[in-house]
């Protein structure tokens, strides 16, 4: 997303040195779908993209005059809108319909739902977590290697303002030089990187408050390496554009030189890039695994593991559309992940929810309602709380069995 947002701003550049070329059109509104369909926070990208668009491209107006130059400009934006909404619109019934929304979604929306006085009492309960972002705002760096903790190095690695602040002394020093569009792309950037900030921060405040305490920096750090890249990726590439399209004025005509635009496309991915994560990702991971890296023995044994499990989730009526909750007590270690991959793999398309650790009534009813699950599976590790799963289900309710869950007439999973 960080890429295509970085693309996106760069189309925006090479539509106004090329205002007749239709290819910049269509590229432009190419990745603004790309990145609605990537994620939900897309669709904000491609708004603040679309911005971008309205205040940066300029059509010749001595062409075309000044009224139909403005309404060319708008109509193009019209089509780059409607791009945007029926993308984002298009997904969004089709998740309502399979029931694949995201709770966390909804819990953005119904923040804004929320009386005056209720969200500031919210804040004031959470208000720990202003502090802790504003500390990696501006002190941490911005991809921490907090799942390996040994690695004392994270590469060329800066915080989210120093990252800002690089980015806008390149913006003063191209401005001294009168480079074109500089100014605009610094008043862009401050105000998107004003307004993200307070987007995200809201966030995390209403949002993501359940997975954070002054106890788990690290995931608020990872948590903001994460979302905030676009904003630094599609800022750094967009003042890199602007300053290859004005090679002329800046003295750097060798610029054109593919070697000198790699050297400084390398630079710019070891300022963006964790470096040592690079190489413990690629050659000595044992976070992830692949199945063909499995010994077959061991293969062997998660596959007979999880048979009964399989053959079960198995008797959905409608696989394509299912989601089933998988509950257990007991964790297998460090070889969840792929006991969960090999499960995921054995019942697709079926969709399912992991869930390992104690259970009570309101757990498992976010559990179901949250994740709009229609069938559950509760593995026998529960034995010891089995009144729980009597009250909550019935006393038709088994375990290792598939539970269907519509139609049942319990309140805990509405």
């Amino acid at each position: 997303m960080a890429f295509a947002y970085g693309a996106a701003l760069v189309s925006v550049l090479n539509m106004k040195s090329h205002p007749d070329n239709f290819f910049y059109r269509i590229q432009f509104g190419l990745i603004l779908g790309v990145i609605c369909l990537q994620k939900s926070i897309g669709f904000l990208w491609a708004i603040f993209a679309l911005i971008f668009y309205l205040v940066f491209f300029k059509i010749d107006k001595q062409k075309l005059g000044v009224i139909e130059a403005r309404r060319l400009k708008l109509k193009l934006g019209g089509v780059f809108a409607t791009i945007i909404v029926v993308i984002t619109g298009s997904w969004n019934i089709y998740c309502n319909v399979y029931n694949r929304s995201t709770y966390l979604t909804q819990e953005m929306a119904n923040s804004f739902g929320m009386s005056f006085s209720d969200q500031v009492q919210h804040i004031k309960d959470h208000i720990y977590i202003i502090p802790l972002f504003l500390k990696i705002i501006f002190l941490k760096e911005m991809n921490c290697s907090s799942f390996y903790p040994e690695l004392k190095w994270n590469g060329l690695n800066l915080s989210p303002f120093a990252f800002i602040l690089f980015a806008y002394i390149l913006c003063f020093l191209m401005s001294k030089n009168n480079v074109d569009g500089v100014k605009t792309v610094w008043r862009f950037s401050v105000v998107v990187n004003l307004l993200y900030a307070l987007i995200l921060l809201w966030s995390y405040l209403f949002m993501f408050y359940r997975e954070l305490s002054p106890e788990r920096l690290a995931h608020l750090q990872n948590m903001t390496s994460h979302y905030y890249e676009p904003a630094i990726c599609g800022m750094i590439m967009c003042v890199y554009g602007v300053a290859l399209q004005n090679r002329n004025s800046l003295n750097i005509k060798h610029w054109s030189s593919p070697y000198h635009n790699f050297f400084i496309i390398g630079f710019i991915t070891l300022l963006l890039v964790n470096i040592p994560m690079v190489f413990v990702f690629s050659f000595n991971n044992n976070f992830v695994k692949s199945y063909y890296e499995v010994p077959a023995e061991q293969r062997k044994k998660y596959s007979a593991e999880i048979k009964d499990m399989v053959e079960q989730i198995k008797k959905v009526d409608d696989p394509n559309n299912a989601r089933v909750v998988i509950c257990e007590k007991q964790s297998s270690g460090s070889d969840d992940t792929f006991r969960f991959c090999l499960l995921h793999y054995e019942v697709s398309p079926i969709s399912t929810v992991d869930y390992i650790g104690e259970l009570n009534m309101e757990t498992l009813s976010d559990l179901i309602s949250k994740n709009h699950c229609g069938y559950a599976y509760i593995a026998n590790s529960y034995s010891d709380t089995e009144e729980l799963f009597y009250d909550f289900f019935g006393d038709d309710f088994k375990f290792d069995t598939l539970i269907k869950l519509e139609g049942r007439k319990f309140e805990h999973a509405r």
